[in-house]
């Protein structure tokens, strides 16, 4: 399992407890390519069936690095409103305000340990399967940014697994640590709290 991040390296984010740092891999940033790739081919054709059909043939490629199983196939002609934080909390979690297809809470993007606290999520260090997983960018932050950002969720499973949606791409299931570069170098587990 990843380091723990020491506390102090989460200053100004003295709300949250250790996480674990992600190291680096060959792996990551070839799933970092994978998914600009798609979303581009996607993007590019503005969502025209041919540049649909090529996207997911790109992010389906994913199944090909060891370690990540292809759960669901990509379908990036679902739209936009359908992405990590959507099958995360709404599919996985059934959090009744992250239905795919919708608009986002847009405090989960500007305060998120704050509106997860207010969802009746609190941050554990002793990571269980169930728990979700939040991925943030820590140890390069600007020293003015007081903002933190997930990139991305996930929600974990038994040996140090995980189960999430690239982006608009497929869900998979993969280690931890195994992410999308651009999703971060640090990952959190919050805990819902029985009602």
């Amino acid at each position: 399992m990843p380091e723990l991040i020491p506390v102090s390296e989460l200053a100004p984010v003295q709300e949250l407890q250790p996480g674990l740092i992600l190291p680096d891999s060959p792996q990551r940033e070839i799933l970092e390519k994978i998914e600009k790739e798609a979303y581009s081919e996607w993007y590019g054709g503005f969502g025209s069936n041919k540049y649909t059909a090529d996207a997911n043939a790109i992010a389906n490629s994913v199944s090909q690095i060891p370690e990540i199983e292809l759960l669901v196939p990509s379908d990036y002609g679902v739209g936009y409103h359908n992405r990590c934080a959507h099958f995360a909390f709404g599919k996985l979690l059934g959090e009744d305000w992250a239905v795919p297809h919708t608009e986002l809470p847009a405090e989960l993007w500007s305060d998120p340990v704050e509106f997860l606290k207010q969802k009746g999520f609190v941050q554990v260090i002793d990571s269980a399967p169930g728990d979700l997983v939040a991925y943030a960018r820590i140890r390069d932050r600007a020293p003015d940014d007081e903002a933190l950002r997930f990139e991305h969720f996930a929600v974990l499973e038994t040996g140090n697994k995980a189960i999430s949606k690239l982006g608009q791409g497929p869900v998979v299931r993969h280690p931890v640590e195994l992410v999308p570069t651009s999703y971060g170098n640090t990952a959190f587990f919050f805990r819902k709290q029985a009602a």
